[in-house]
Protein backbone atom coordinates (compact mmCIF):
# COMPACT_ATOMS: atom_id res chain seq x y z
CA UNK A 1 0.00 0.00 0.00
CA UNK A 2 1.25 3.57 -0.71
CA UNK A 3 2.17 5.84 1.83
CA UNK A 4 -0.15 9.26 1.69
CA UNK A 5 1.61 12.09 0.71
CA UNK A 6 1.65 14.67 3.68
CA UNK A 7 0.61 18.31 1.98
CA UNK A 8 -0.73 21.20 3.62
CA UNK A 9 -1.31 24.61 2.00
CA UNK A 10 1.89 27.32 2.13
CA UNK A 11 -0.44 29.80 3.46
CA UNK A 12 -0.88 27.35 6.91
CA UNK A 13 2.83 26.75 6.69
CA UNK A 14 4.20 30.14 6.36
CA UNK A 15 1.74 31.16 9.31
CA UNK A 16 3.14 28.31 11.10
CA UNK A 17 6.90 29.51 10.40
CA UNK A 18 5.92 32.97 11.38
CA UNK A 19 4.83 31.56 14.57
CA UNK A 20 8.18 29.93 14.92
CA UNK A 21 10.00 33.33 13.96
CA UNK A 22 7.96 35.19 16.82
CA UNK A 23 8.37 32.55 19.36
CA UNK A 24 12.12 32.62 18.98
CA UNK A 25 12.52 36.04 19.41
CA UNK A 26 10.69 36.34 22.52
CA UNK A 27 12.82 33.85 24.14
CA UNK A 28 16.04 35.99 22.88
CA UNK A 29 15.09 38.69 24.15
CA UNK A 30 13.94 37.16 27.79
CA UNK A 31 16.91 35.56 28.23
CA UNK A 32 19.26 38.43 27.53
CA UNK A 33 16.64 40.94 30.00
CA UNK A 34 18.62 40.11 33.08
CA UNK A 35 22.89 40.25 33.09
CA UNK A 36 22.91 38.02 36.19
CA UNK A 37 21.10 35.94 34.60
CA UNK A 38 22.20 35.87 30.73
CA UNK A 39 25.90 35.29 32.25
CA UNK A 40 24.98 31.72 33.26
CA UNK A 41 23.98 30.93 29.59
CA UNK A 42 27.45 31.38 28.00
CA UNK A 43 29.24 27.81 26.40
CA UNK A 44 32.05 28.05 24.37
CA UNK A 45 32.05 25.35 21.44
CA UNK A 46 35.10 22.87 21.28
CA UNK A 47 36.14 20.39 19.10
CA UNK A 48 33.51 19.34 16.52
CA UNK A 49 31.16 22.20 17.27
CA UNK A 50 33.04 24.72 16.61
CA UNK A 51 32.66 26.07 13.12
CA UNK A 52 35.08 29.26 13.37
CA UNK A 53 38.07 29.36 10.97
CA UNK A 54 39.69 30.41 14.31
CA UNK A 55 39.21 32.14 17.31
CA UNK A 56 36.50 30.62 20.26
CA UNK A 57 33.00 29.93 18.89
CA UNK A 58 30.23 29.91 21.29
CA UNK A 59 26.57 29.14 21.95
CA UNK A 60 24.09 30.58 24.56
CA UNK A 61 21.16 28.59 26.22
CA UNK A 62 19.33 30.71 23.66
CA UNK A 63 20.56 29.11 20.31
CA UNK A 64 19.59 25.44 21.94
CA UNK A 65 16.40 26.11 23.13
CA UNK A 66 15.39 27.99 20.51
CA UNK A 67 16.31 25.70 18.06
CA UNK A 68 14.35 22.91 19.84
CA UNK A 69 11.34 24.89 20.85
CA UNK A 70 11.12 25.18 16.38
CA UNK A 71 11.76 21.35 15.94
CA UNK A 72 9.54 20.47 18.78
CA UNK A 73 6.60 22.92 17.15
CA UNK A 74 7.37 22.03 13.46
CA UNK A 75 7.00 18.11 14.27
CA UNK A 76 3.90 18.61 16.62
CA UNK A 77 1.93 20.37 13.93
CA UNK A 78 3.78 18.37 10.97
CA UNK A 79 4.86 15.22 12.65
CA UNK A 80 6.46 13.48 9.47
CA UNK A 81 8.84 16.77 9.42
CA UNK A 82 11.01 14.69 12.08
CA UNK A 83 14.42 14.10 11.56
CA UNK A 84 14.49 16.85 8.86
CA UNK A 85 14.96 19.66 11.03
CA UNK A 86 18.61 20.51 11.33
CA UNK A 87 20.56 23.50 12.67
CA UNK A 88 23.64 24.96 13.71
CA UNK A 89 23.07 23.82 17.40
CA UNK A 90 23.09 20.56 19.37
CA UNK A 91 20.37 19.92 21.87
CA UNK A 92 22.66 19.71 24.89
CA UNK A 93 23.86 22.21 27.22
CA UNK A 94 26.88 22.21 29.60
CA UNK A 95 26.10 24.37 32.81
CA UNK A 96 28.71 26.20 34.76
CA UNK A 97 28.40 23.42 37.08
CA UNK A 98 30.10 21.48 34.33
CA UNK A 99 26.83 19.28 33.89
CA UNK A 100 25.50 18.07 30.23
CA UNK A 101 21.53 18.46 29.54
CA UNK A 102 20.06 17.72 26.60
CA UNK A 103 16.90 19.90 26.13
CA UNK A 104 13.71 18.82 25.35
CA UNK A 105 10.55 21.11 24.91
CA UNK A 106 7.21 19.93 24.74
CA UNK A 107 4.70 21.27 23.36
CA UNK A 108 1.45 21.91 24.63
CA UNK A 109 -1.56 19.90 22.96
CA UNK A 110 -3.95 22.17 24.42
CA UNK A 111 -2.54 26.22 25.49
CA UNK A 112 -5.98 27.13 25.57
CA UNK A 113 -5.88 25.45 28.69
CA UNK A 114 -4.75 26.78 31.78
CA UNK A 115 -4.34 23.11 33.15
CA UNK A 116 -2.50 21.60 30.51
CA UNK A 117 -0.08 25.11 29.88
CA UNK A 118 0.47 25.14 33.40
CA UNK A 119 1.92 21.41 33.05
CA UNK A 120 4.23 22.24 30.09
CA UNK A 121 5.52 25.24 32.26
CA UNK A 122 6.29 23.40 34.68
CA UNK A 123 8.05 20.25 32.89
CA UNK A 124 9.80 23.06 31.02
CA UNK A 125 10.78 24.76 34.00
CA UNK A 126 12.01 21.52 35.88
CA UNK A 127 14.73 21.00 33.00
CA UNK A 128 15.73 24.21 32.55
CA UNK A 129 16.64 24.80 36.08
CA UNK A 130 19.53 22.05 35.93
CA UNK A 131 20.39 23.68 33.09
CA UNK A 132 20.66 26.88 35.22
CA UNK A 133 22.68 25.97 38.80
CA UNK A 134 19.06 25.29 40.19
CA UNK A 135 18.13 28.86 39.59
CA UNK A 136 14.16 28.72 39.99
CA UNK A 137 13.38 31.82 39.67
CA UNK A 138 15.21 32.48 36.41
CA UNK A 139 13.76 28.81 35.12
CA UNK A 140 10.50 29.90 35.19
CA UNK A 141 10.96 32.60 33.39
CA UNK A 142 12.37 31.10 30.35
CA UNK A 143 9.51 27.94 30.53
CA UNK A 144 7.11 31.09 30.06
CA UNK A 145 8.67 32.61 27.76
CA UNK A 146 8.49 29.27 25.85
CA UNK A 147 4.98 28.13 26.27
CA UNK A 148 2.71 31.86 27.09
CA UNK A 149 0.64 32.78 24.22
CA UNK A 150 2.12 35.22 21.69
CA UNK A 151 -0.42 37.65 19.66
CA UNK A 152 1.07 36.94 16.48
CA UNK A 153 -2.22 37.97 14.52
CA UNK A 154 -0.11 40.65 12.79
CA UNK A 155 1.99 38.37 10.97
CA UNK A 156 -1.00 36.13 9.87
CA UNK A 157 -3.20 38.54 8.73
CA UNK A 158 -0.36 39.63 6.77
CA UNK A 159 -0.28 36.22 4.96
CA UNK A 160 -4.12 37.00 4.13
CA UNK A 161 -3.41 39.81 2.52
CA UNK A 162 -1.01 38.62 0.21
CA UNK A 163 -2.63 36.35 -0.90
CA UNK A 164 -0.78 33.15 -0.25
CA UNK A 165 -1.82 30.19 -2.41
CA UNK A 166 -1.10 26.81 -3.41
CA UNK A 167 0.19 23.35 -2.35
CA UNK A 168 3.45 22.55 -0.53
CA UNK A 169 4.23 18.28 -0.40
CA UNK A 170 5.98 18.09 3.22
CA UNK A 171 7.67 15.05 2.23
CA UNK A 172 9.69 16.63 -0.40
CA UNK A 173 11.05 19.05 2.30
CA UNK A 174 13.84 19.93 5.25
CA UNK A 175 15.41 22.59 6.85
CA UNK A 176 18.29 24.64 7.78
CA UNK A 177 18.10 26.57 11.08
CA UNK A 178 20.12 29.03 12.90
CA UNK A 179 18.49 29.54 16.14
CA UNK A 180 21.08 33.11 16.55
CA UNK A 181 22.72 34.24 13.70
CA UNK A 182 25.76 36.52 15.04
CA UNK A 183 25.80 34.90 18.65
CA UNK A 184 28.98 36.66 19.62
CA UNK A 185 26.59 40.40 18.92
CA UNK A 186 23.65 38.97 20.95
CA UNK A 187 26.83 38.08 23.94
CA UNK A 188 28.49 41.01 23.93
CA UNK A 189 26.71 44.15 21.59
CA UNK A 190 25.65 47.45 23.23
CA UNK A 191 21.80 47.44 22.89
CA UNK A 192 22.38 50.92 20.75
CA UNK A 193 19.54 52.36 18.44
CA UNK A 194 21.97 53.66 15.92
CA UNK A 195 21.57 51.11 13.02
CA UNK A 196 23.76 52.97 10.52
CA UNK A 197 27.29 50.94 11.18
CA UNK A 198 25.71 48.14 10.55
CA UNK A 199 26.92 46.50 14.02
CA UNK A 200 25.01 45.76 17.18
CA UNK A 201 21.96 43.32 18.71
CA UNK A 202 19.85 44.90 15.89
CA UNK A 203 22.58 42.66 13.93
CA UNK A 204 21.59 39.14 15.69
CA UNK A 205 19.13 37.28 13.50
CA UNK A 206 16.98 33.77 13.63
CA UNK A 207 16.95 31.96 10.20
CA UNK A 208 14.63 29.38 9.17
CA UNK A 209 15.15 27.92 6.10
CA UNK A 210 13.18 25.56 4.10
CA UNK A 211 14.65 23.82 0.82
CA UNK A 212 13.64 21.40 -1.68
CA UNK A 213 15.69 17.66 -0.89
CA UNK A 214 15.87 16.71 -5.02
CA UNK A 215 16.76 20.41 -6.24
CA UNK A 216 18.62 21.34 -3.19
CA UNK A 217 17.00 24.94 -4.10
CA UNK A 218 15.29 26.95 -0.90
CA UNK A 219 11.80 27.30 -1.08
CA UNK A 220 10.89 29.48 1.81
CA UNK A 221 12.47 31.62 4.53
CA UNK A 222 11.84 33.51 8.17
CA UNK A 223 14.02 35.87 9.06
CA UNK A 224 13.51 37.61 12.62
CA UNK A 225 15.39 40.52 14.27
CA UNK A 226 14.41 40.28 17.52
CA UNK A 227 15.81 43.28 18.61
CA UNK A 228 15.20 45.78 15.24
CA UNK A 229 14.01 48.48 17.39
CA UNK A 230 14.13 50.10 20.82
CA UNK A 231 10.43 50.53 21.93
CA UNK A 232 9.08 54.23 22.72
CA UNK A 233 8.57 53.74 26.03
CA UNK A 234 11.96 52.73 26.37
CA UNK A 235 13.94 54.74 28.89
CA UNK A 236 17.61 55.54 26.87
CA UNK A 237 19.35 54.98 30.72
CA UNK A 238 18.71 51.08 29.77
CA UNK A 239 21.24 50.53 27.17
CA UNK A 240 24.21 50.01 29.01
CA UNK A 241 24.20 46.45 28.63
CA UNK A 242 21.54 44.62 28.84
CA UNK A 243 17.74 45.62 28.57
CA UNK A 244 14.20 44.22 29.52
CA UNK A 245 12.11 42.88 26.43
CA UNK A 246 9.92 45.22 26.61
CA UNK A 247 12.63 47.53 25.90
CA UNK A 248 12.53 46.12 22.33
CA UNK A 249 10.84 45.16 19.02
CA UNK A 250 10.91 42.89 16.63
CA UNK A 251 10.55 42.37 13.34
CA UNK A 252 9.90 39.29 10.98
CA UNK A 253 10.17 39.02 7.59
CA UNK A 254 9.43 35.84 5.35
CA UNK A 255 9.42 34.62 1.42
CA UNK A 256 8.48 31.78 -0.62
CA UNK A 257 10.00 30.71 -3.73
CA UNK A 258 8.71 27.55 -4.85
CA UNK A 259 8.73 27.28 -8.19
CA UNK A 260 5.47 29.97 -9.88
CA UNK A 261 4.70 30.01 -6.42
CA UNK A 262 6.40 33.35 -4.97
CA UNK A 263 5.52 35.25 -2.21
CA UNK A 264 6.95 37.59 0.67
CA UNK A 265 6.44 40.15 3.09
CA UNK A 266 4.44 43.11 2.19
CA UNK A 267 7.28 45.34 3.59
CA UNK A 268 10.03 44.30 1.49
CA UNK A 269 7.52 45.77 -1.93
CA UNK A 270 9.54 49.18 -1.52
CA UNK A 271 12.99 46.68 -2.03
CA UNK A 272 11.75 45.24 -4.97
CA UNK A 273 10.28 48.05 -6.88
CA UNK A 274 13.86 50.17 -6.08
CA UNK A 275 15.99 49.92 -9.73
CA UNK A 276 18.68 52.73 -8.56
CA UNK A 277 21.39 51.96 -5.28
CA UNK A 278 20.84 54.30 -2.73
CA UNK A 279 23.19 57.67 -1.90
CA UNK A 280 24.27 57.55 -5.10
CA UNK A 281 26.68 54.60 -4.85
CA UNK A 282 26.77 50.75 -5.22
CA UNK A 283 26.62 49.85 -1.55
CA UNK A 284 28.35 46.78 -0.88
CA UNK A 285 28.49 45.01 3.00
CA UNK A 286 30.67 42.26 3.67
CA UNK A 287 33.03 40.75 6.53
CA UNK A 288 35.29 43.21 8.21
CA UNK A 289 37.87 40.15 7.16
CA UNK A 290 37.45 40.86 3.88
CA UNK A 291 40.07 40.71 1.47
CA UNK A 292 41.90 44.24 1.39
CA UNK A 293 42.75 43.66 -2.24
CA UNK A 294 39.40 42.88 -3.18
CA UNK A 295 37.91 46.30 -1.15
CA UNK A 296 40.08 48.15 -2.63
CA UNK A 297 39.21 47.30 -6.56
CA UNK A 298 35.68 47.17 -5.70
CA UNK A 299 36.36 51.06 -4.57
CA UNK A 300 38.82 51.89 -7.67
CA UNK A 301 35.48 53.21 -9.16
CA UNK A 302 35.26 55.97 -6.19
CA UNK A 303 34.77 58.89 -7.88
CA UNK A 304 33.61 57.23 -11.40
CA UNK A 305 30.31 57.49 -12.73
CA UNK A 306 28.94 53.81 -13.16
CA UNK A 307 27.88 53.87 -16.67
CA UNK A 308 28.19 52.07 -19.88
CA UNK A 309 31.43 53.88 -20.79
CA UNK A 310 32.80 53.20 -17.61
CA UNK A 311 34.87 49.96 -19.07
CA UNK A 312 37.02 52.39 -20.92
CA UNK A 313 37.96 54.55 -18.46
CA UNK A 314 38.59 52.33 -15.87
CA UNK A 315 40.98 50.33 -18.56
CA UNK A 316 42.83 53.62 -18.63
CA UNK A 317 43.78 53.30 -14.98
CA UNK A 318 44.48 50.02 -14.37
CA UNK A 319 47.82 48.47 -14.74
CA UNK A 320 48.67 46.40 -17.81
CA UNK A 321 48.88 43.47 -15.78
CA UNK A 322 45.57 43.72 -15.17
CA UNK A 323 44.05 44.89 -18.22
CA UNK A 324 43.74 41.09 -19.44
CA UNK A 325 41.61 39.92 -16.82
CA UNK A 326 39.36 42.54 -17.18
CA UNK A 327 38.86 44.11 -20.07
CA UNK A 328 36.92 41.87 -21.65
CA UNK A 329 34.17 40.91 -18.68
CA UNK A 330 33.81 44.91 -18.22
CA UNK A 331 33.52 45.36 -21.80
CA UNK A 332 30.82 42.74 -21.95
CA UNK A 333 29.04 43.39 -19.38
CA UNK A 334 29.19 47.52 -19.84
CA UNK A 335 28.40 47.22 -23.76
CA UNK A 336 24.08 47.82 -23.05
CA UNK A 337 22.67 49.89 -20.83
CA UNK A 338 20.12 48.33 -19.58
CA UNK A 339 22.05 45.57 -18.57
CA UNK A 340 23.50 48.65 -15.98
CA UNK A 341 20.14 50.37 -15.30
CA UNK A 342 20.38 49.04 -11.76
CA UNK A 343 23.67 51.05 -11.49
CA UNK A 344 23.55 53.67 -14.42
CA UNK A 345 24.25 57.36 -13.17
CA UNK A 346 25.68 56.32 -9.91
CA UNK A 347 28.83 57.39 -8.44
CA UNK A 348 31.10 54.41 -7.70
CA UNK A 349 30.82 51.52 -5.14
CA UNK A 350 31.20 52.24 -1.03
CA UNK A 351 31.97 48.69 0.48
CA UNK A 352 30.71 48.51 4.51
CA UNK A 353 31.48 46.15 6.84
CA UNK A 354 28.60 44.46 8.98
CA UNK A 355 27.94 41.91 11.65
CA UNK A 356 26.09 38.69 10.88
CA UNK A 357 25.63 36.83 7.93
CA UNK A 358 21.98 36.82 7.83
CA UNK A 359 21.84 40.02 9.03
CA UNK A 360 24.27 41.42 5.99
CA UNK A 361 22.12 38.94 3.61
CA UNK A 362 19.38 40.65 4.90
CA UNK A 363 20.04 44.13 3.79
CA UNK A 364 20.27 43.14 0.76
CA UNK A 365 16.51 42.02 0.67
CA UNK A 366 15.82 45.53 2.79
CA UNK A 367 17.35 47.56 0.16
CA UNK A 368 19.70 48.70 2.97
CA UNK A 369 22.85 47.29 0.84
CA UNK A 370 22.90 46.42 -2.90
CA UNK A 371 24.85 43.37 -2.65
CA UNK A 372 26.33 41.41 0.19
CA UNK A 373 29.98 40.03 -1.11
CA UNK A 374 32.08 37.43 0.84
CA UNK A 375 34.87 35.80 -1.07
CA UNK A 376 35.98 33.64 2.08
CA UNK A 377 34.71 30.19 3.46
CA UNK A 378 32.66 31.26 6.61
CA UNK A 379 29.48 30.90 6.20
CA UNK A 380 26.93 28.07 6.76
CA UNK A 381 24.08 26.40 5.10
CA UNK A 382 21.90 27.26 8.45
CA UNK A 383 23.31 31.13 7.73
CA UNK A 384 21.95 31.52 4.48
CA UNK A 385 19.45 28.75 3.53
CA UNK A 386 16.52 31.34 5.24
CA UNK A 387 17.63 34.53 3.07
CA UNK A 388 18.09 33.18 -0.28
CA UNK A 389 14.77 31.90 -0.54
CA UNK A 390 13.36 35.43 0.68
CA UNK A 391 15.84 36.79 -1.73
CA UNK A 392 14.34 34.26 -4.46
CA UNK A 393 11.20 35.19 -3.71
CA UNK A 394 11.70 38.78 -5.06
CA UNK A 395 13.96 37.71 -7.93
CA UNK A 396 17.28 37.81 -6.97
CA UNK A 397 20.06 35.20 -5.99
CA UNK A 398 23.05 34.23 -3.98
CA UNK A 399 25.44 32.45 -5.91
CA UNK A 400 28.71 30.75 -5.40
CA UNK A 401 31.38 33.65 -5.90
CA UNK A 402 34.32 32.10 -6.96
CA UNK A 403 33.04 30.23 -9.64
CA UNK A 404 30.80 33.22 -10.43
CA UNK A 405 33.83 35.41 -10.70
CA UNK A 406 35.41 32.66 -12.91
CA UNK A 407 32.75 32.66 -15.39
CA UNK A 408 33.13 36.42 -15.90
CA UNK A 409 37.33 36.00 -15.59
CA UNK A 410 36.82 32.95 -18.58
CA UNK A 411 34.02 34.46 -20.66
CA UNK A 412 32.66 37.48 -19.95
CA UNK A 413 29.76 37.03 -18.05
CA UNK A 414 27.59 34.24 -16.26
CA UNK A 415 25.96 31.67 -18.41
CA UNK A 416 23.40 30.85 -15.99
CA UNK A 417 22.78 32.26 -12.59
CA UNK A 418 20.73 29.32 -11.31
CA UNK A 419 23.35 26.85 -11.71
CA UNK A 420 25.46 28.52 -9.57
CA UNK A 421 23.07 29.40 -6.53
CA UNK A 422 23.98 28.25 -3.51
CA UNK A 423 22.88 24.41 -2.91
CA UNK A 424 21.65 22.39 0.62
CA UNK A 425 21.35 19.05 1.62
CA UNK A 426 22.15 17.32 4.79
CA UNK A 427 23.96 14.01 5.19
CA UNK A 428 23.86 13.23 8.52
CA UNK A 429 27.16 11.64 9.18
CA UNK A 430 28.69 12.65 12.18
CA UNK A 431 32.37 13.37 12.54
CA UNK A 432 34.95 16.05 13.02
CA UNK A 433 34.70 17.19 9.35
CA UNK A 434 30.84 17.72 9.83
CA UNK A 435 30.36 21.20 10.00
CA UNK A 436 32.94 21.52 7.28
CA UNK A 437 30.62 19.50 5.01
CA UNK A 438 28.00 22.36 5.26
CA UNK A 439 30.03 25.35 4.87
CA UNK A 440 29.82 27.55 1.68
CA UNK A 441 33.43 26.59 0.70
CA UNK A 442 33.35 29.18 -2.22
CA UNK A 443 32.38 32.16 -0.91
CA UNK A 444 28.77 34.30 -2.09
CA UNK A 445 27.64 36.93 -3.81
CA UNK A 446 23.72 37.92 -3.16
CA UNK A 447 21.71 40.72 -5.12
CA UNK A 448 18.36 41.67 -5.69
CA UNK A 449 19.00 42.81 -9.60
CA UNK A 450 20.89 40.15 -11.33
CA UNK A 451 22.61 42.77 -13.48
CA UNK A 452 24.36 44.73 -10.49
CA UNK A 453 25.92 41.12 -9.70
CA UNK A 454 27.39 40.80 -13.14
CA UNK A 455 28.78 44.08 -12.97
CA UNK A 456 30.17 43.68 -9.40
CA UNK A 457 31.79 40.89 -10.56
CA UNK A 458 33.69 42.70 -13.75
CA UNK A 459 35.43 44.98 -10.99
CA UNK A 460 36.79 42.09 -8.90
CA UNK A 461 38.97 39.96 -11.20
CA UNK A 462 41.84 42.35 -10.59
CA UNK A 463 42.29 41.30 -7.07
CA UNK A 464 42.65 37.57 -7.76
CA UNK A 465 45.56 36.50 -6.89
CA UNK A 466 46.08 39.80 -5.03
CA UNK A 467 47.19 39.91 -1.27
Amino acid sequence: MEKEAATTSWSSFVRSLLRCGERAAHIARTIRSEESLFSLLIEEKTGASNTKLSGSDFKTLADVLIQCCIEAQLTHEYPCLAGRIHGEEESTFTNQLGESIRVVVDVCSDPGNDAALRSSVDSTASLLCSVLDRNQTASSALASAVHEPLDTSALEDEVARVGVEGCLDLDRIAFWLDPIDNTSGYINSAESADHSDHAGIHCVTVLLGVYDVATETPIAGVVAQPFYRRSANCSSDTSSSKGSDCCWNGRTLWGVSDGDTRFHSESLKQATQRTAPSNGHITVIGSRHERSSLVRCLESTGNAEVTENQATSSEEQTSPSENSATSSAKTSLSSSPSELSSSSGCRGVRFVSGHGAGYKALCVATGDADAYLLSTPSTYMWDTCAVQAVLSSMGGVIVNYTDALHSVVSCGHVPDWSALRLRYSFTGIPGEDAPKRWCNTRGLLAVRDVSLGKHLLSLCPAAQGAT
